[in-house]
């Protein structure tokens, strides 16, 4: 069984979990020189009608983040929802995901208790850099959406990053 998480953003990044093999495939979200999703290589490089369900994280603009960023950001997020319209799919808060894969705690907030959890569950990653952000995302989200469907979800998973170039059909 396979299940993809995406988180979405210029900086976002997809991985899709093989339950059966305890793997997971990852990649940066590709875009093309005119910052268009390049949903060709999406497809060549995810079977998303081979997996169960695919969860995208629900986010919103920020007014902090000015109107360029934010009208950007609603792009990078409606290409993908237009990707995804004739696959199985499904919005999930940031609050929601984080809340059911770090539970509560006190002291360590967002990111980088993200960050702390994955590293406790996945102790074999190696480094963790600043890039890996989206990866931590996304494979949360896909996680979260196995524990709300009641599948058992393995730990100690092995990462491969998917390099379109090399490594896609």
């Amino acid at each position: 069984m396979k299940l993809i998480g995406i988180d979405p953003g210029r900086t976002g990044a997809i991985a899709e979990i093989d339950l059966e093999f305890k793997l997971v495939r990852w990649m940066a979200l590709p875009f093309r020189e005119d910052n268009i999703l390049n949903a060709d290589i999406l497809k060549s490089c995810f079977r998303f009608s081979e997996a169960y369900y695919t969860y995208i994280e629900k986010v919103h603009g920020m007014s902090v983040w000015g109107t360029k960023n934010n009208f950007n950001f609603g792009g990078y997020f409606y290409q993908l929802l237009l990707f995804l319209q004739k696959y199985p799919h499904e919005l999930v808060s940031p609050q929601a995901w984080q809340r059911k894969v770090n539970g509560k705690s006190k002291g360590v907030v967002g990111k980088e208790h993200s960050k702390a959890s994955f590293i406790r569950m996945n102790p074999g990653f190696g480094t963790i850099k600043n890039k890996h952000n989206g990866v931590i995302d996304a494979f949360f989200i896909a996680y979260y959406g196995g524990l709300t469907n009641n599948i058992v979800m393995p730990k100690d998973f092995s990462f491969i990053e998917v390099d379109y170039e090399s490594s896609c059909p």
